[in-house]
């Protein structure tokens, strides 16, 4: 709710940001960034409504911003740590062992539907 409302204050009700010089756009930038990044460690959002609502538009109002970038940088590292985490888990060898044997199971069933056809 905090974030929201902060985003709120940041960008206008349509998304826009808000009026004024660079100075203006740059602490905007850092603060939408800032509480992406923030959200993505609490996880109070999914990782793409943060891109979407944070991150991406922090770049958008200042594309040249090292501090915006670096929190993306974090961000999408974070996400792909979990990621290759979650590949390399027993679940999911499990899962997709599970779904090997179950395509196997699929064709072989194929199979012999289509030789019970022709006979």
């Amino acid at each position: 709710v905090i974030a929201r409302a902060a985003t709120a204050e940041v960008c206008g009700p349509n998304g826009a940001a808000v009026a004024g010089g660079d100075a203006s756009r740059a602490w905007a930038a850092r603060a939408l960034s800032t509480t992406g990044l923030w959200l993505s460690e609490a996880r109070q959002e999914v990782p793409d409504a943060i891109l979407r609502e944070y991150l991406k538009p922090a770049l958008s109002l200042d594309p040249a911003s090292a501090w915006c970038r670096r929190q993306m940088a974090d961000f999408l590292d974070a996400q792909l740590s979990e990621e290759v985490a979650r590949q390399n888990s027993a679940e999911h060898a499990m899962a997709r062992d599970l779904f090997e044997s179950t395509q196997a199971d699929l064709e072989e069933a194929k199979q012999e539907a289509a030789t019970l056809e022709h006979q």
